[in-house]
């Protein structure tokens, strides 16, 4: 029996191929997806993009990424919201909200 119950972590090496997989059903899904290319170079380095200074969350069912969402440290006091995606499957389950208020709350402490 699966529960809907999202467990959110941090990004690691091995989480890649699932994130690179939600990312672009998540484009396909709405017809957003412009094809990969250079603009997606920061999912291929999210350790130095995201990690140092920012966050980089991915939210789980099982062992199956279903959500993920991004938090980029522009300076010293700021930062963005990048690259929220819920699998199409999962939306309109709050699992979007929930990565983008452990970001908010991540950029808080920060």
């Amino acid at each position: 029996m699966r529960t809907n119950t999202l467990r959110i972590r941090r990004y690691v090496d091995a989480d890649h191929e699932q994130m690179w997989n939600l990312h672009n059903l998540a484009l396909d899904d709405v017809g957003a997806h412009a094809g990969n290319g250079p603009w997606d170079d920061d999912l291929h380095k999210i350790d130095e993009v995201y990690l140092r200074g920012g966050e980089f969350l991915l939210g789980f069912l099982d062992r199956q990424i279903v959500a993920m969402g991004a938090l980029k440290k522009t300076s010293d006091d700021r930062a963005e919201i990048k690259r929220i995606r819920v699998h199409p499957e999962h939306q309109r389950q709050g699992f979007g909200q929930s990565i983008l208020l452990a970001l908010e709350n991540h950029a808080a402490e920060l």
